[in-house]
């Protein structure tokens, strides 16, 4: 196959040289492009995961990362791909991309996804603990008004009510969180 010269690409093998010129892409690019459809000829890349994709970023994202975990001992099998792909494809928080890494990340390394769990779960506690403790000191202050929310005319009120509702509902989740014999 006889490919015209161009300016940087007679570096390149012949059918990269031959796809730039019918089709004026970077080389670079059509080297990634074929590095991806080579993955999915090999059967390493699920074909029904990347058509599942609305982008070509989300789909070298998935093909680099599926190489990683494989590279890492933790191949992701196509039926896996097709779901992280699915849900990546349906995300309306993250990017598709992000979404494919944190996925495919916690299925090749489930002993630091349930880390990174963990340790959210724990931030998240100790931000609980101290908006809990703000909440103590609202109460705190609230008891010395002992008297006057005792009084029959603060009792009719609309905010009364309102509180009281609110203090069964934290009653009500409290309840739910000591009956599980957390240690204090």
């Amino acid at each position: 196959m006889k490919v015209a010269s161009c300016g940087g690409c007679e570096k390149y093998p012949v059918p990269i040289r031959y796809i730039h010129h019918q089709l004026d892409w970077n080389p670079d690019r059509i080297k990634v492009a074929l590095a991806q459809l080579s993955a999915i000829d090999d059967g390493k890349v699920s074909r029904k995961a990347v058509e599942t994709l609305p982008t070509i970023h989300a789909a070298t994202t998935l093909a680099r990362e599926v190489k990683k975990a494989e590279a890492a001992g933790n191949p992701i099998p196509h039926k896996k791909q097709e779901q992280i792909a699915k849900r990546a494809s349906e995300s309306v928080k993250e990017s598709p991309a992000r979404v494919i890494e944190q996925e495919v990340f916690e299925v090749s390394h489930p002993e630091k996804g349930n880390q990174k769990k963990a340790k959210e779960f724990q931030d998240y506690l100790g931000e609980t603990a101290q908006i809990g403790r703000k909440f103590s000191r609202a109460v705190e202050k609230i008891i010395q008004f002992k008297d006057d929310l005792d009084s029959e005319t603060y009792r009719n009120t609309i905010g009364a009510h309102y509180f009281k509702a609110v203090c069964v509902e934290i009653q009500s989740h409290l309840s739910a969180v000591l009956n599980r014999k957390m240690e204090r």
